[in-house]
């Protein structure tokens, strides 16, 4: 590319106007000039330190004084402008020569459990499993296991759990789907009987509920509960996160606690913490990111981010001395690597890594 055509791409990406070519072919500089070996090509990419101070003046006025990971696939307009700033900041640089790369992505992966506390490790190459009236199966329709003896399907209580690393979905007798997250686990029957549809949540779940008015659907978590007629939201209920929240997409939910109801439309997020239920309005795509198979994050600390990081690829966190209060935005793949996640967190130049067999310390 002559030096006019880089700064074209460069401009656009800046203003938030670059295309998805003009993306794919920047990160493709960005990854050449990541990798030690490269050398700067002052003939064909113009003089670095111009580039470096034009760029860097251009993109503060931007996300001040907002800390932003890249978007390699330009989901927010401020992504381009920020990924021109990695291709020219000497900070860029991640630390090697330690386990990073060893560590891979989160799978499909979970652990049935029946009513006669039987376990069954679920098929890795299966996405999902499909509960009816008279067998449980993959969504491929391979039969997973057979109910016999005295198991009433009325009755019978079913768990599905993910470990850290895992993620696994689930369509329940009524033809609700449920995503699991990492680290998480879903109570319910074989078939629901009765006046509505209760099932238990712990961790992170996305619900699309079958609509029936006649029999609502309510999903307990954590103390608090969440009555649906049919619709579709998140609820993030870890026991290491200070709040419980509820997201909605689609229709309508009333969520209740001790200290009183809201009912949420959508586009709405529900925040259940020390007794008190707040609810705003929120980009409803970070919170279902992990859905679509992303990290997303928006105004987040370290410490929440890593929590994320923890339960997706089964690693310990470590802090090296007290952290400050930085936020990040951004975004990357969750079926990157480790180390891809951790170099788009250091290309701000406000945090650092150093990876030992599966535990990460962190330093800023």
């Amino acid at each position: 590319m002559q030096k006019e055509g880089l700064r074209e791409l460069l401009k656009n990406i800046t203003e938030g106007k670059a295309s998805d070519q003009e993306i794919r072919l920047f990160n493709r500089y960005y990854r050449a000039y990541q990798d030690e070996d490269s050398e700067w090509d002052s003939v064909e990419m113009g003089a670095q330190q111009e580039v470096h101070d034009e760029l860097k003046r251009s993109i503060l006025q931007r996300i001040k004084p907002v800390k932003v990971v890249p978007f390699w696939r330009k989901p927010l307009p401020v992504a381009a402008a920020v990924a021109a700033v990695l291709l020219i900041s000497s900070a860029l640089f991640f630390t090697r020569g330690d386990d990073r790369d060893q560590i891979l992505a989160g799978k499909n992966t979970a652990i049935l459990t029946l009513s006669n506390g039987k376990s069954i490790p679920l098929s890795e190459t299966k996405n999902g499993l499909v509960i009816d009236a008279s067998k449980i199966s993959y969504n491929d329709g391979t039969s997973v296991a057979a109910y016999v003896g005295s198991d009433s399907m009325s009755t019978a209580g079913l768990k599905i759990s993910t470990p850290r690393g895992g993620t696994y979905e689930v369509i329940l007798a009524d033809g609700t789907h449920v995503w699991l997250n990492a680290a998480s686990k879903l109570e319910f029957p074989a078939q629901f009987s009765g006046k509505q549809r209760l099932v238990s949540l712990t961790g992170e779940g996305y619900f699309e509920v079958a609509s029936n008015k006649q029999k609502p659907f309510k999903v307990l978590s954590g103390g608090q509960a969440v009555e649906v007629l049919g619709t579709h939201f998140n609820i993030n209920a870890y026991e290491d996160e200070r709040a419980i929240k509820t997201t909605l997409l689609e229709g309508s939910v009333v969520v209740s606690s001790d200290s009183g109801y809201e009912l949420l439309k959508p586009g709405e997020q529900a925040v259940n913490a020390n007794k008190h239920i707040s609810v705003s309005k929120v980009n409803v795509s970070i919170p279902v990111a992990w859905k679509n198979k992303q990290f997303l994050f928006e105004r987040e600390s370290i410490q929440s981010i890593m929590r994320m990081v923890e339960r997706w690829y089964d690693v310990e966190v470590s802090y090296s001395a007290e952290i400050p209060e930085e936020t990040f935005s951004g975004g990357v793949s969750r079926f990157d690597k480790l180390s891809e996640v951790l170099k788009s967190l250091e290309s701000t130049g406000k945090v650092k890594f150093e990876v030992k067999g599966r535990t990460v310390h962190v330093s800023m």
